[in-house]
């Protein structure tokens, strides 16, 4: 725990799916293991932020000690050659077998903007994302998903774009602590400063990277992906499969349908790509995914060759920028 009162915790992961937040490292570095961090509130309630930090090899964070200016200090060790540094001392890896890592992470905010899919920076255009924090408004209110306005419970969200231009964003749902909206279409590439306009409290802007492409998918419980199935049947009716529910493998056809965010922006259908468990499968639409504003929808097929595959990771990469793993249970 630091002098703001945040507790910390540290140590390492295998996991493809650890539940990152507002990360500085939110993708998995690779096999066997990962170092992590993680700050929450003092009595646990939220979090703040975690994030994987590792490369390609074995990483680990084995110990932790926080200043009076809120600054984390990390000291682990690393077998990765492409362990992620900054402003290093020694910038590249020593040898064989492993190297002394120290890692400083800034000050701890409340105060965040992150993709509503993912829960992590950055922001695509015309994406669905959230902004944290506390005394953003007095009262929750819910707009109309499919008409969402830029004034809702009193408040606005204003974006200032790298050129300077200022709009403000549709809003779908407000409370105290959490405000969803869709980062306006035409903002430009590069950092963005979000503002809270009317809010009853003092909110302090966030800057937050807006790239063209940010792609998240979202989850259900235990990470489970927020799609359903379609199987068209012998006689050629189709049947839904609902959300979470397993899907058995058989030689009918079978799409699956994902959502997410920030993922419209792809280049060409040839460009996004999907396994599970290690299996490709063909990837036959990827775009905005109906009426509700900035939500993205990618249809997948199920082949015969996942039969068996008892390894649920489903890994969409758009343009080579991995999204996070959510998982599958496909039969």
């Amino acid at each position: 725990m630091d002098a703001g009162s945040y507790v910390y915790i540290a140590g390492l992961t295998s996991s493809l799916d650890f539940p990152t937040f507002n990360a500085i490292q939110p993708a998995y570095g690779g096999a066997p293991s990962d170092g992590f961090v993680a700050a929450l509130t003092p009595d646990g309630s939220t979090l703040i932020y975690a994030t994987y930090l590792g490369g390609s090899g074995t990483d680990l964070v084995s110990g932790l000690v926080s200043d009076g200016a809120g600054n984390v200090y990390l000291a682990g060790h690393t077998t990765s050659s492409d362990f992620p540094i900054a402003n290093a001392v020694q910038g590249t890896f020593g040898g064989v077998p492993t190297d002394a890592t120290v890692t400083k992470i800034g000050p701890a905010s409340p105060y965040c903007a992150v993709s509503t899919a993912n829960r992590n920076a950055p922001l695509a255009v015309e994406s669905l994302a959230s902004f944290f924090g506390s005394g953003l408004v007095k009262d929750a209110a819910t707009a109309n998903p499919q008409s969402p306005s830029t004034s809702l419970g009193g408040i606005s969200i204003r974006v200032r774009d790298s050129n300077g231009v200022a709009r403000l964003s549709p809003l779908l749902y407000v409370s105290p602590s959490q405000i969803n909206f869709e980062v306006p279409d035409g903002t430009a590439p590069g950092n963005a400063t979000l503002e809270v306009v009317n809010a009853p409290t003092s909110v302090p802007p966030v800057v937050v990277p807006i790239r063209n492409l940010a792609p998240g998918l979202f989850t259900l419980k235990s990470n489970m992906a927020a799609a359903y199935g379609v199987r068209v049947e012998t006689n050629g009716t189709q049947t839904v499969l609902p959300p979470g529910s397993p899907i058995v493998i058989d030689d009918r056809t079978i799409d699956l349908v994902l959502f997410g965010t920030g993922i419209r922006g792809r280049s060409s259908l040839a460009n996004v790509r999907c396994t599970i468990g290690g299996v490709s499968v063909p990837v036959e639409y990827v775009g905005p995914g109906g009426a509700v504003p900035g939500l993205d929808q990618v249809n997948v097929r199920l082949t015969t060759t996942l039969k068996g595959n008892t390894d649920g990771h489903l890994i969409l990469t758009v343009d080579g920028i991995v999204a996070n793993v959510v998982m599958v249970d496909v039969r």
